[in-house]
């Protein structure tokens, strides 16, 4: 019997559902089913019966699935035995980050981290915000930085980082003390392409305003330097910014605009020491930071 089979099956009996299953563990519902199937067959028992109003365990299942639990906590409980042994030898990290945090937030981070932890191996993976959820859900990386809300993987806040227009110092919009995305909706638009732009997408559709997107650039140093030279506008949050910005003005939108920020952890009942000592930091480090939203006017 497969790790993933009794999985599946924990995860049926918690939410009542072949498709709520399939979203916590990371996997598609015919996954699932097929590990389901193939449980029962090896079993020759049925362990759950499936109708239009959810599914039920049986009696069989009823009593199997306490053992399940127990067999995937005691796995659980290898892996963290594991980890804390290869910690205390110099083991590794593995950090899944997209430019968001990169830039500014993650160096200062792994600084204070570090310095309790000498001997640990970090590496650092770098994707789109759902790259990154999808990264934990196949258990690639240990820890992840993330927007809010995501399905299917455990989440710790941070805090909120507002969203600004950036735009070049000499722009006919840079004097406003601030902007809609209708405003804007005329202006070509420098999207950064790490996974910001539903967000963005998501601005502009509830003013019911079409966003003109003229390029997507995969680095945020590009992008300013595009908006820079007055090729477009840009819509950034507040943590990419630096603190001097030659040539380029910070407008806040009206409404604010607010995305929430998140450490993400795998979806297991426990987690390993540096799991929890590196989650403890960037709590610390988000907080003696300040990090709010604000962020000043540059001209």
């Amino acid at each position: 019997m497969k790790l993933s089979q009794l999985a599946a099956f924990v995860a049926i009996a918690d939410t009542g559902s072949f498709t709520k299953a399939a979203d916590s563990l990371g996997v598609t519902q015919s996954a699932v089913s097929h590990a389901i199937r193939s449980m029962e067959s090896e079993l020759r028992i049925g362990i759950m019966r499936r109708d239009r109003g959810g599914v039920d365990l049986t009696e069989a299942g009823h009593r199997i699935v306490e053992h399940a639990r127990s067999v995937l906590r005691h796995t659980d409980q290898i892996r963290l035995l594991v980890d804390d042994l290869s910690a205390r030898r110099g083991g590794r990290l593995v950090i899944g980050t997209s430019q968001t945090f990169s830039v500014h937030l993650l160096p200062r981070l792994m600084a204070r981290f570090l310095a309790s932890h000498q001997n640990f191996d970090v590496k650092v993976r770098e994707g789109k915000d759902e790259e990154i959820a999808e990264m934990l859900r196949a258990r690639t990386v240990d820890v992840g930085f993330v927007t809010l809300p995501k399905a299917g993987i455990r989440t710790i806040p941070l805090f909120q980082d507002e969203l600004y227009a950036v735009l070049p110092v000499r722009h006919p919009l840079a004097a406003r003390p601030r902007l809609s995305a209708p405003e804007l909706a005329e202006e070509p638009l420098v999207v950064p392409a790490d996974g910001l732009e539903p967000e963005l997408r998501n601005l502009f559709r509830a003013t019911q305003t079409r966003m003109d997107i003229a390029y997507r650039i995969g680095d945020l140093q590009a992008v300013l330097a595009m908006v820079a030279e007055g090729i477009g506008v840009a819509v950034l949050p507040s943590l990419v910014l630096p603190d001097t910005l030659p040539n380029i003005c910070t407008v806040p939108l009206t409404p604010a605009t607010r995305r929430s920020l998140a450490i993400a952890v795998r979806n297991t009942s426990e987690e390993s020491s540096a799991v929890t000592a590196f989650v403890s930091v960037a709590r610390a480090v988000a907080r003696d930071a300040g990090i709010h939203g604000a962020h000043p006017r540059h001209r």
